[in-house]
């Protein structure tokens, strides 16, 4: 048979079983509060990211639409442009034709005028 174990002894046995069965849990339950510490600093650090990039974005969107108005501003030159130059270029168009119906009063009104003396010169000529 085994030696029997003298009853105090036994009993530190099983408190240093106790104990180290304690001590277990208690790393263990350490172990687990810090792997939820680290998962909520990760967490946190992930909020921490998202948020900057939110910013990020956000700075992005207002530069852009500062970049979108000052586009806006710059095509509404242009148009305004465009169109002067084609309101100049009509008004150039109707001044060549009014030159060219100028031109052709004057050549009709010259005409007219030599007709004019021919006849008057011819009725007072003797026949």
């Amino acid at each position: 048979p085994p030696p029997a174990i003298p009853p105090a002894t036994g009993d530190i046995i099983g408190s240093e079983k106790a104990a180290t069965e304690t001590a277990k849990r208690d790393v263990e339950a350490l172990q687990q509060s810090t792997e939820e510490e680290r998962k909520k600093a990760e967490e946190k650090k992930s909020r921490g990211r998202k948020k900057g990039r939110i910013r990020e974005l956000e700075e992005i969107r207002a530069e852009l639409a500062e970049s979108e108005l000052v586009l806006l501003g710059k095509e509404r030159e242009l148009l305004e442009r465009d169109q002067t130059v084609q309101v100049l270029r009509e008004e150039l168009a109707l001044e060549r034709r009014v030159q060219a119906l100028l031109t052709q009063q004057r050549e009709k009104a010259e005409e007219e005028t030599a007709l004019a003396i021919r006849l008057c010169t011819g009725a007072s000529l003797p026949p």
